[in-house]
């Protein structure tokens, strides 16, 4: 604490004394006591036993994901689930390569058709806010579930991959009759759409990507493996 007794009327030389006695006589600050070996090891292994709890837990959230998914049923009942549907009025089963196919439907059959294709770990479900109004649009809208998605067949040893979903909405086109359509994809679906663009220009006359990816990188996650 420095003293200002010039303001109490004291001399010039008395002031400077006291100060400098003031500063150079002040208690100083007590040294921090270094940590000893016990309080070092007690620190990291606090730290350490963060991690692992926090390790731990993701383990265990990852277990119980993976746990649903092996035990989930291989196939979805659609007579049990049809009041969940969303328009399940406009929904449709065909069979293509020996794999049962759902699908949806809804505008006039001669009207351009559009076809929507859903992303990966998805089902047609996506497109439910935009189903209708495009039919409304005018156009003849089909979403399909891709095999092993929605209420399509999901066969052990399926082939899932961009190509194979391409050719399936291919074969879906033939069998609805349609030479060539709008085709919309998302997401891991734009991929397919891309391809089908790519490998059969003549049967795309508009394409649109939302959000696209274009490989099969997804796949090579476990958990998303797992879901497929």
């Amino acid at each position: 604490m420095i003293i200002h007794f010039r303001a109490f009327g004291a001399p010039r030389f008395l002031t400077q004394t006291v100060n400098r006695w003031a500063i150079f006589n002040r208690p100083l600050a007590r040294p921090r006591a270094p940590l000893s070996i016990f309080n070092c090891c007690a620190l990291r292994f606090v730290g350490v036993k963060k991690r692992y709890l926090l390790a731990g837990a993701t383990g265990l959230v990852a277990g119980v994901v993976a746990t649903k998914l092996l035990t989930r049923p291989r196939d979805v009942s659609w007579p049990h689930s049809i009041d969940l549907i969303y328009h399940a009025e406009h929904s449709w089963f065909t069979t293509i390569d020996g794999v049962r196919i759902h699908y949806q439907e809804a505008g006039h059959e001669d009207a351009p058709p559009l076809i929507l294709i859903h992303g990966f770990i998805s089902s047609n479900l996506v497109w439910n806010e935009v189903f209708l109004p495009l039919a409304n649009a005018g156009f003849r809208v089909i979403a399909p579930d891709l095999p092993g998605y929605g209420y399509s067949d999901k066969p052990r040893n399926g082939e899932y991959t961009i190509a194979s979903q391409a050719r399936a909405v291919l074969a879906l086109m033939d069998r609805l009759g349609i030479e060539k359509a709008t085709i919309v994809g998302a997401s891991y679906g734009g991929a397919i759409a891309a391809l089908m663009a790519i490998d059969c220009p003549e049967r795309v006359s508009r394409l649109v990507l939302v959000g696209a990816v274009s490989n099969d990188e997804p796949k090579k996650k476990l958990l998303l493996r797992l879901a497929t």
